[in-house]
């Protein structure tokens, strides 16, 4: 094998572990107390050329009504979630819905949140190995949902642990 050869085998042999560690990081979504979790789903992402990753989605239900939906997308397939270190605090005006955009720092975590006057609040975290957690609600307020996301990563950290 030539060495231009190895270096590509050996380049993409790291990439599919790497997919495969991601996928494997995040194997469920947590339950958490006060919410009723809908069944998990589960698809992964393949394509001829190979496995990707995987994407799992998970509703969460509480007393009243509120909900809130839960995403995770890990592997090579959604690859990292650009949030720029950079403080932005915007809106898509004048062309667009009202929507405004604001990143910011949960614990150790950058984060992007968006709202939609129409469609609520959508929460998006870059978690290390290509890993994107998203938070989507129509019903909850910023500090429920920033409260629910701070639940949902602190389980998933020990969880590992």
């Amino acid at each position: 094998m030539k060495p231009f050869h190895k270096i590509v085998f050996f380049s993409l042999m790291l990439l599919l572990f790497s997919a495969e560690v991601s996928s494997a990081a995040i194997d469920t979504l947590p339950d958490l107390e006060g919410w009723t979790g809908e069944d998990l789903f589960s698809q992964q992402l393949e394509a001829p050329s190979g496995n990707y990753g995987i994407w799992r989605k998970r509703r969460y239900i509480a007393p009243g009504g509120r909900n809130f939906s839960l995403t995770v997308l890990s592997g090579s397939g959604s690859g990292d979630l650009y949030i720029p270190e950079k403080e932005v605090n915007t809106d898509d005006r004048p062309m667009g819905f009202g929507a405004t955009y604001r990143t910011l720092s949960l614990g150790k975590y950058r984060a992007l949140l968006e709202s939609y006057p129409q469609v609520g609040k959508a929460l998006s975290i870059r978690l290390p190995e290509h890993t994107t957690l998203i938070v989507e609600s129509k019903s909850l307020e910023e500090e429920e949902l920033f409260r629910v996301t701070q639940e949902i990563l602190f389980q998933l950290e020990n969880k590992e642990n």
